[in-house]
């Protein structure tokens, strides 16, 4: 069953998907600003859940689940070069820290939902031939999408 600060965090990654979808295809760039707000109101989200339902331990998940993937993909991007952009490893970052507040399975089915749809776009790209990169931006969104779409259909 969903609380109030789930239905916060859904709305705050439909309030940032237009400006991440727009900004990634048209300047290749997630916009600092979008991500910022979005890692403000997930410290804001945490305090408040620690406060009103004294989920300090889940805080503490969410949190250790976003740096250990702000992590893994510095790491990546240092050990394949052009392989992610920054914009695309904040995204995801905060998107863990949020997701992860919901329960840290959303995170996890939203990245594979990601990974599944990136690897199809690219999948396609090469079949075309036409570029060498594309906006992961609106993939990330996407898989967050059905991540929450599948939590609440299992009901998590």
């Amino acid at each position: 069953m969903f609380t109030w600060i789930d239905w916060a965090i859904l709305m705050l990654v439909v309030a940032a998907t237009p400006t991440v979808v727009t900004a990634d295809v048209k300047q290749a760039r997630i916009p600092n600003g979008v991500i910022g707000f979005l890692l403000i109101c997930a410290a804001i989200l945490s305090i408040s859940k620690i406060v009103v339902s004294g989920s300090f331990v889940a805080v503490a998940v969410a949190l250790i689940v976003a740096v250990a993937t702000l992590g893994a993909l510095l790491g990546i991007a240092a050990l394949v070069p052009n392989s992610i952009g920054m914009g695309d490893v904040k995204l995801i970052s905060g998107l863990a820290w949020l997701l992860s507040l919901m329960h840290p399975s959303i995170f996890l089915y939203s990245m594979l939902a990601t990974a599944v749809l990136g690897g199809v776009a690219a999948a396609g790209i090469v079949l075309r031939g036409t570029a060498s990169q594309f906006a992961y931006g609106p993939v990330i969104m996407a898989g967050s999408f059905l991540g929450l779409g599948y939590a609440v259909y299992v009901g998590l």
